[in-house]
């Protein structure tokens, strides 16, 4: 026995270098690999961020507004906000209050700045109805693939001389709940896409209609059936509308004509349903084939983004497992929007995923869940990992918003605050 003590010994040292080696390997290389996936960030691992500015109009100190609708100029250096029923511009480089438009009757729902810098469009709901939404039905088994039961309500669009603050075109349309504002390439037309999935096109100098049409769309949830029918109908329903504009006539792409829509009478369906125990985003890109029924690995789907080029597809929600965690674990799917196809999935924090918001590079993609309503998620496109969590104070986000540098991002928040963001950390503040 004595004379293999000195085997033992070498045996024990060996096995401990061994385990030093490991540990330094694992720490080294395999660790990092698996926080790529990892739902939690440890800071060793986070990618810097820095707070550059505040903004918060003295007079909203008193009224704490809530503000919903932020949009970057151009370039970068001028940022809007709505503020109830006014809109404020800000320098984003000094952080100082530039100029106050009012004019809207009503809560100002979106903002947009035109490419040439020179006007800026927001839109206010006129007046409060209760129980306007719209029902959206699609049927597979048919050329027709959609028909929308909706009402409307009447929305002012003012557009406004950002260089005099200046109102220089007002007009008034009954359309549905609007879900994007943006101008065409060259200025000369506003785009208005509704939560019913019309794309409305304006002249922004007369404010005369040119389009009414049908966008590629994808709606949150579709939860009910009536035969080949499927169907939502509820107030939290949504659709949201990707369109690409030409480089010559700057028109919307739509969807083909055989797509159209057709006023159908409530009591003629609404006691012939059944319920569809797998909630499915409806998926509709244009083109000559049916409907995608995507199903998302969530219990229902809460927030939705198209990337810049239109090719993904980013859906958020909630695990449907119940989970005993102080902090539940929520998802964020990707889809390629060419096949239907789930091809990615971030395991997010947060709980609930409420809100979703692309930088216009399409590298980056920022999300903010329900219970962690005052963290921002960054997420890699590009190595699919999460990057940073951004913790914004004790205030609820509302909104996100990327700048055209697709690294400075602004937030939106409950107290009536914007907050901006470089999420890079290479700007200190």
């Amino acid at each position: 026995m004595r004379e293999t003590q000195p085997f033992g010994i070498l045996l024990l040292f060996t096995c401990a270098v061994f385990d030093v080696i490991l540990l330094l390997v694992a720490e080294s290389v395999i660790f990092p690999l698996l926080l790529q996936g990892a739902p939690y960030l440890p800071k060793a691992y986070a990618q810097t961020y820095t707070h550059l500015a505040t903004f918060k109009e003295p007079a909203n100190e008193q009224r704490g507004q809530v503000i919903n609708a932020i949009a970057f100029s151009p370039d970068g250096q001028t940022l809007a906000t709505d503020i109830a029923r006014e809109v404020h511009l800000w320098d984003v480089d000094t952080g100082k209050h530039l100029s106050t438009f009012k004019g809207h009757t009503g809560p100002v729902h979106a903002v947009a700045f035109s490419p040439d810098g020179k006007t800026l469009a927001s839109v206010s709901r006129d007046r409060e109805r209760s129980g306007i939404h719209p029902t959206i039905l699609w049927d597979p088994s048919v050329p027709i693939q959609k028909i929308a039961h909706y009402q409307r309500a009447p929305y002012t669009i003012q557009l406004w001389d950002i260089k005099t603050a200046t109102s220089r075109l007002t007009f008034t349309e009954f359309i549905s709940p609007i879900t994007a504002l943006e101008f065409s390439p060259d200025s000369a037309k506003l785009l208005i896409a509704s939560q019913n999935g019309v794309i409305d096109v304006y002249d922004s100098a007369t404010g005369r209609r040119e389009l009414y049409s049908f966008g590629l769309f994808a709606h949150d949830r579709i939860l009910n059936s009536i035969g080949t029918i499927a169907y939502a109908a509820a107030l939290s329903d949504k659709i949201i509308t990707r369109w690409i504009w030409k480089v010559n006539s700057f028109m919307p792409r739509r969807v083909p004509e055989k797509e159209v829509y057709r006023r159908f009478s409530v009591e003629q369906w609404f006691t012939h349903f059944r319920f569809v125990g797998e909630p499915a985003i409806g998926l509709n890109t244009g083109k000559e084939r049916s409907l995608f029924f995507l199903i998302p690995d969530t219990y229902r789907v809460s927030a939705l983004a198209f990337s810049p080029d239109g090719k993904i597809l980013a859906s958020g929600g909630q695990d449907r497992e119940v989970r005993l965690y102080d902090v539940a674990t929520a998802k964020i799917q990707l889809w390629d929007t060419d096949t239907g196809q789930l091809f990615h999935t971030f395991n997010s924090p947060g709980g609930w995923v409420n809100l979703l918001n692309f930088s216009p590079d399409g590298n980056t993609l920022a999300s903010v869940g329900k219970r962690w309503w005052n963290k921002i998620f960054i997420w890699d496109m590009e190595n699919y990992r999460l990057l940073s969590i951004i913790t914004t104070g004790n205030r609820e986000i509302k909104a996100l918003q990327f700048a055209p540098d697709s690294i400075t991002l602004a937030s939106a928040h409950s107290d009536g605050t914007v907050h901006l963001w470089d999420i890079t950390g290479r700007t200190k503040e």
